[in-house]
């Protein structure tokens, strides 16, 4: 079995990256899921791809349906046809109890090819969410019409239609409020509408030995990772190969105002965290601040960077930052600070 254990499992956007930088003419196949019930591994709307060659990218369980899923994978290419199956843990003589699935719930998964039209939506749909733009993946998984089974389109943030494979029979619309998932009936037919979010956007303002741990973690989870650092030696694609883009300038320097959903400060000098900061309280995307040190250096910070420590800018800022794990270590201090700004990114929708 040719599983690809990456860090590409993390994202649909660092799957399509994957997807969009093969050949165009590679026979891929995708694996949805497109309902659920009870509790699963992962939710609606998880994506797996599979290449020509059997590899695969992405989780739709703990490990337990992969194999299967390539298997049923292959067949799809073979016949050219699309394959529903449902993986339910909590029927005795369902493939799940066999396969070892242990969510004791039930997900039902399309496999489908990846056509020309196909690959243009996903394309596109890549496109959108790295500008930010929050998209909406409308799959049909059940019709009389054969040819309209795995149809796709896409949606921009307000359902309105982008794209489509030009297979499938649309519902209405006009009258559905935006949502994470949902299931869509009418006319024998059934949907599945995915609502798919921009990866979060992290600016690490200082590029340490500390830094390292945090940012090869937020790299996995799929977020787009910035390093801004003026010191020469420290944001280096050396150090961060696994950073989207660096920033070597000073904060007083920097063109425009920061766009982030995040922001660590963590230079280790007063001054220069004191002058991110400001650059900071510019930033209107902000959910997340975080200041390395403890309350007192803090407090310093503030000071330093005329914050009274009342205004609405520092309620989003967390000194010190990340949770108390009991650890000291790069890795465990990556581990409570990233896991505190998952937490709140999550609280709002963005994760």
């Amino acid at each position: 079995m040719l599983i690809d254990p990456t860090s590409d499992n993390a994202s649909l956007f660092s799957l399509l990256r994957r997807y969009l930088a093969a050949p165009a003419d590679e026979d891929w196949c995708s694996a949805t899921i497109v309902a659920r019930y009870r509790s699963s591994y992962r939710k609606a709307g998880a994506m797996m791809l599979v290449d020509p060659l059997g590899h695969t990218s992405g989780l739709l369980s703990g490990g337990c349906l992969e194999a299967d899923i390539q298997l049923r994978a292959r067949k799809v290419m073979a016949l050219g046809r699309p394959d529903l199956v449902v993986y339910d843990s909590t029927e005795e003589d369902n493939i799940a109890v066999e396969l070892g699935l242990g969510c004791n719930g039930r997900i039902t998964v399309l496999i489908q090819q990846l056509p020309a039209p196909h690959r243009q939506i996903l394309a596109t749909l890549y496109q959108r969410l790295q500008r930010g733009q929050p998209s909406h993946l409308l799959h049909c998984f059940q019709s009389p019409e054969p040819a309209e089974l795995s149809g796709l389109a896409l949606l921009d943030e307000n359902l309105a239609l982008l794209a489509s494979s030009g297979s499938v029979s649309l519902p209405k619309l006009s009258d559905i409020e935006p949502a994470k998932h949902q299931l869509l009936n009418g006319d024998e037919r059934q949907w599945s509408l995915t609502r798919h979010l921009p990866p979060v956007q992290l600016w690490l303002l200082g590029g340490g030995m500390d830094a390292q741990p945090i940012a090869r973690i937020a790299a996995m989870l799929g977020w787009q990772v910035t390093i801004a650092d003026h010191r020469l030696t420290n944001a280096r694609r050396q150090k961060f190969p696994n950073a989207a883009r660096f920033i070597q300038l000073p904060p007083t320097q920097l063109p425009e105002p920061i766009s982030a959903d995040a922001a660590l400060v963590m230079t280790h000098n007063l001054d220069t965290d004191a002058a991110w900061l400001r650059q900071l309280q510019r930033a209107d995307s902000l959910r997340y601040v975080g200041l390395l040190g403890p309350q007192q250096r803090k407090q310093t910070v503030f000071e330093l960077a005329g914050l009274r420590g009342s205004e609405p800018f520092c309620q989003l800022i967390h000194g010190p930052m990340g949770f108390d794990i009991g650890g000291d270590l790069p890795e465990s201090v990556a581990l409570s600070v990233l896991a505190q700004c998952h937490q709140t990114l999550a609280q709002q929708g963005l994760v």
